[in-house]
């Protein structure tokens, strides 16, 4: 989810920004993260997705309008069965105070 519009800033490589170059940039939350994509290049080569072509090395690429409501149904549908594969969120787990033992 993306908490801020993008912004132009100054280049993160140093190199870059001291030759004026910019970059644009913005604040997400991520909601899930998980071990495997819910939705890999296979289910794309089936259709309706099959039709795009999805290894474009670019952003700001367009995509029609019935192929983003398709995938977002397809990845709403896949993160919803795909907790197992969640990586916990360990921000709220609650551990007693004090040094950690490392293994």
């Amino acid at each position: 989810m993306t908490l801020t519009p993008p912004v132009t800033d100054r280049h993160w490589i140093a190199e870059k920004a001291a030759a004026g170059i910019t970059t644009n940039r913005l604040t997400l939350r991520l909601e899930a993260l998980f071990e495997l994509p819910p939705v890999t290049f296979d289910d794309l080569a089936l259709p309706p997705f099959r039709r795009f072509r999805w290894g474009i090395r670019s952003s700001g690429t367009y995509l029609p309008e019935t192929l983003a409501d398709a995938l977002e149904d397809l990845w709403e549908a896949r993160v919803a069965t795909a907790g197992a594969d969640r990586i916990r969120d360990h921000r709220n787990d609650r551990r007693p105070a004090g040094p950690r033992k490392r293994a």
